[in-house]
């Protein structure tokens, strides 16, 4: 839904502009969080229905969108153009329908007198709060270009972790759909019509052959009963999903689990040292940098051990002695934010972290999927293999008889 406002900004103007939200009350209160001292009116843009958006959803940007749009944009400033023009020419050229659109709001804004990261802030789904807070900081010192080139270079990091990841589960997913469509297949279709034969000639059949049958009868019998049970599961799981308490627990077990809770804690380390870095880098306080990623952040343990940190930091402990009390952060970042704390240097140790564990993330995610394809092509060949034996083994039974 979008709305036209008035506000009264932080420099003491009167500016004009929209801002797309769910309620009036939500974007109000995105407005005073983007730093305007009052909102004077706000009212509903028009009353005509857009069917498109109702459909479709809002416009959506993909990461790989958001960093060509702020790379760009990098250079467009660095070439001279002010940010009002490199708008404009970010416009003519976006392919991507949505962000064209985020941009020419962008632009408009800008236009009408509000700052960059409060024109940001009017679209929370592309521009999280770490981007709005690191503009924040740069604009006032002059120095967007150097938030921008911040960003785009933890975004480029971002997405090559997640493709890393996507790539290294891909290929065993693939793998074990085929062994269950095969399973199904054979289960469903196959083994019904060969146990009429076998119960038609009184064949003996081995003990792997009836375990076959004993499962494909309970398949066929129970087909609407098992999709049943599959749905339920899938929405229990879904609304449990919502619940603080559960996606807690389901954190923890990840995070606890033998191999793959490394990768995950190394992955959120690699992460959490990039963005303090990064909002360090921009002049933005420490405890309001751990604000900052607590609302961003995606696991839920690591959630509660930051916030446990915030706590002792406001309390007057140093950020070193306060992760060390917390399981989830490695030694090696307590060591190194206590290094960079002692010598003035907390910025650098902390891209220095992440530098390291964003490798060791990428090492250890391409070592496992190296070993992972053969075992599950292993295992797949296993299950399919002893099914065809035990019907071929059957039918040369049966053949023998004869």
């Amino acid at each position: 839904m979008l709305f036209r406002y008035t506000a009264y900004s932080s420099e003491k103007k009167i500016v004009h502009g929209t801002i797309d939200s769910a309620s009036a009350e939500i974007a109000e209160n995105s407005l005073y969080k983007a730093g305007f001292l009052r909102v004077l009116t706000l009212k509903k843009a028009g009353t005509t229905i857009n069917w498109n958006q109702v459909f479709m959803g809002s416009p959506k940007v993909g990461r790989q969108a958001l960093l060509d749009f702020t790379t760009e944009l990098t250079i467009l400033i660095e070439s001279g153009l002010t940010l009002l023009m490199a708008l404009r020419q970010l416009e003519k050229q976006s392919t991507d329908k949505g962000l064209q659109k985020i941009i020419a709001r962008l632009a408009a804004d800008i236009q009408g007198g509000i700052p960059f990261h409060q024109a940001l802030s009017a679209h929370p789904k592309v521009f999280n709060e770490q981007y709005c807070s690191i503009m924040e900081a740069n604009e006032k010192t002059g120095t967007l270009d150097d938030g921008l080139k911040q960003i785009a270079k933890e975004i480029k990091q971002q997405i090559g972790i997640r493709s890393q990841i996507q790539r290294a589960a891909i290929q065993p997913a693939i793998i074990v759909v085929l062994a269950i469509a095969v399973v199904l297949l054979m289960t469903i279709f196959v083994l019904p019509r060969l146990v009429e034969i076998f119960r038609q000639f009184g064949a003996e059949l081995p003990l792997t052959t009836r375990i076959l049958i004993g499962f494909s009868d309970f398949v066929n019998n129970n087909l609407l009963g098992i999709f049943i049970t599959i749905v339920v599961i899938a929405v229990l799981i879904f609304v449990l999903s919502r619940q603080k308490w559960f996606k807690l627990a389901i954190d923890r077990m990840l995070v606890n689990m033998p191999v793959f809770g490394t990768v995950i804690i190394w992955h959120n380390t690699a992460g959490l040292s990039r963005s303090l870095s990064n909002l360090l880098g921009a002049g933005i306080l420490l405890p309001d940098a751990i604000n900052i990623i607590l609302r961003s952040i995606g696991n839920s343990q690591y959630r509660e051990a930051l916030v446990q940190t915030r706590k002792k930091l406001v309390q007057g402990q140093s950020l070193s002695s306060a992760m060390s009390r917390e399981k989830v952060f490695p030694s090696l970042l307590v060591e190194m934010i206590g290094v960079g704390e002692a010598s003035g240097n907390l910025e650098t140790s902390l891209g220095t972290v992440a530098d390291y564990f964003e490798t060791k993330v990428e090492k250890r995610i391409n070592r496992l999927t190296a070993l992972l394809e053969p075992a599950l092509i292993l295992a797949v060949g296993l299950v399919v293999g002893l099914i065809a034996i035990s019907l071929i083994s059957t039918v040369y039974g049966l053949v023998g008889s004869f």
